[in-house]
């Protein structure tokens, strides 16, 4: 049903010549916040790998990865043009942290 909406929308869009160069329509189902946090959980995970390998301690409490999840959650339907981290390489989420973690530190979440 959803697939066939998104396909006349697309038809009353584009030209029938764009139209026609598409091999295939995906549709994608919105997430729901328990998708979110599983998203959330598993980058955390990677970002405390990387800092781990700087030296650098982090733990955080599910409490707060359930807050970040519920505060992405809200931003994903209330803002256009949220920028997002999930394709950030390893060098670009640890210049996030440059002048702010240090090397030998424990940093810990308090929800």
């Amino acid at each position: 049903m959803m697939k066939q909406q998104a396909l006349e929308l697309a038809r009353q869009t584009f030209k029938p010549e764009f139209m026609k160069r598409i091999d295939e329509y995906i549709v994608f189902q919105p997430l729901d916040l328990t998708e979110l946090t599983k998203i959330l959980e598993f980058q955390m995970r990677r970002v405390k790998n990387l800092l781990e390998q700087k030296k650098i301690k982090l733990e955080y409490t599910k409490e707060a990865v359930d807050l970040l999840a519920q505060l992405g959650f809200a931003k994903q339907w209330g803002k256009a043009g949220e920028e997002s981290d999930s394709g950030d390489s390893e060098g670009d989420i640890l210049k996030k942290f440059e002048g702010r973690v240090h090397r030998g530190r424990h940093y810990s979440s308090r929800c």
